[in-house]
């Protein structure tokens, strides 16, 4: 079927054999135009537009010869059933309805410039302007709120407020940090005690050395340094010139202890997986929540529960406003454990491993292992104290003032200077 013939709308009409040939003349002589003309079972069938309908159905009437109509087509038939269906109509009305006020609503932030101050504090902070997950976005007056914040929060230089959809856009500066006219410097200090196992400085003075001993915020690097260093008499190479401030950069390892402290007691009840659960699924939007299916909280005395949420529409790049949510609410209950002192200790050094296991930062490196037992204050209870040597990064970096000798040389080479 042609477009236009789509568009416009065609009948398909059922003549008895014996009125076909008188008819057809007849339609042929007043220019109404047939298609699809077919003999099939001593009837035929033809095609007619739907403007033509009337004056075809005015001619058979006229010759006596009976017909009836055995498919439409086009869109003009499509829209008359559409119309028919109110129920579609309402629900398309009353989600188009629903959607609009949805997008009128604040429903997520978005934080970029912040470096000293987390996003959970910035949307905290806008939170107590108004600025809430279901508020509406036409209320707010953005520009005046952003500077009522910065005259009200000294610490930002300023802020930029806009919402984009339903999501709060929050752009910061932050105030630098004063230095009430104190010289400081980035310096290295010692993160933790320990014995120096690598130095190797790319900027900045060194003020240890290999295999030396270091307490916890001790300046292992110094942010500063000099134009030149020259051999001395006892054959080691000393500074030359005017010191500057610099940042230091150097890497920094050395052999540290860390200790922790195991505990089992002779007798533990702890909770374990019963193998019966059950599943709630949820919407979400905003502060709201409506359950769908399951249970509206835990049906059993102990358990864990494991949930998972996500968009219950997205569509490039548009995220509808409501989530879906899962959770499985898995049934524990308590058993008791009784052990041997032997197997108490043992479980000790496991828990106390656990833990120095956990605090082990990346690119750390384990030496040694001591074990020992720790004398608790409950009988029934055995604890366990283990004690790693790692060899870790050592240093960290440090606003410090600098030492009065260094700011006297560059006051005096301030003075020449001027």
């Amino acid at each position: 079927m042609k477009f236009d013939q789509h568009l416009n709308g065609m009948v398909e009409l059922r003549i008895p054999a014996v009125c076909t040939e008188e008819i057809l003349q007849q339609l042929t002589v007043v220019g109404i135009s047939v298609y699809q003309v077919k003999r099939r079972d001593d009837a035929l069938y033809l095609t007619i537009h739907l403007d033509d309908f009337s004056a075809v159905q005015h001619l058979l009437r006229e010759r006596g010869c009976r017909f009836h109509v055995q498919r439409r087509h086009g869109i003009p038939f499509a829209f008359s059933r559409l119309k028919r269906r109110r129920g579609l109509w309402l629900g398309l009305g009353t989600g188009f309805a629903v959607l609009y006020l949805l997008l009128s609503f604040l429903w997520g932030y978005e934080v970029s410039g912040n470096e000293y101050y987390s996003r959970e504090h910035l949307i905290a902070l806008v939170q107590e302007y108004g600025m809430v997950p279901g508020a509406s976005i036409d209320r707010f007056d953005y520009d005046a709120l952003s500077q009522q914040i910065v005259q009200e929060h000294p610490e930002f230089t300023w802020i930029h407020l806009e919402a984009e959809g339903t999501t709060l856009h929050i752009a910061v500066k932050e105030r630098l940090i004063d230095s009430e006219g104190v010289h400081k410097t980035g310096s290295l200090v010692a993160r933790n005690d320990g014995r120096i196992t690598e130095l190797l400085v790319f900027r900045g003075t060194a003020l240890v050395k290999k295999g030396d001993w270091v307490t916890k915020g001790q300046i292992l690097v110094g942010g500063w340094d000099y134009p030149d260093r020259q051999r001395q008499n006892n054959g080691e190479f000393g500074p030359v010139g005017e010191p500057f401030i610099v940042e230091a950069q150097a890497v920094i390892s050395g052999e540290q202890e860390r200790r922790a402290i195991g505990s089992c007691a002779l007798e533990e009840q702890s909770l374990a997986a019963t193998g019966r659960e059950q599943k709630q699924i949820s919407l979400l939007w905003g502060t709201h929540q409506l359950i769908l299916h399951g249970p509206k909280t835990s049906p059993y005395r102990y358990s864990s529960q494991i949930t998972e949420q996500h968009h219950l529409f997205s569509w490039k790049g548009f995220q509808f406003p409501v989530m879906i949510k899962i959770t499985v609410f898995q049934e524990k209950e308590i058993q008791t454990v009784t052990y041997t002192r032997q197997e108490a200790y043992d479980c000790a050094v496991k828990r106390a491993r656990k833990r120095l296991q956990e605090q082990m930062p990346s690119g750390s490196r384990f030496i040694h292992e001591s074990i020992g037992m720790y004398a608790g204050e409950h009988q029934n209870v055995v604890q366990a104290e283990v004690v790693w040597l790692v060899e870790e990064t050592i240093a960290r970096m440090a606003l410090e003032p600098l030492p009065p000798e260094i700011q006297a040389e560059m006051n005096n080479g301030e003075e020449k200077s001027g």
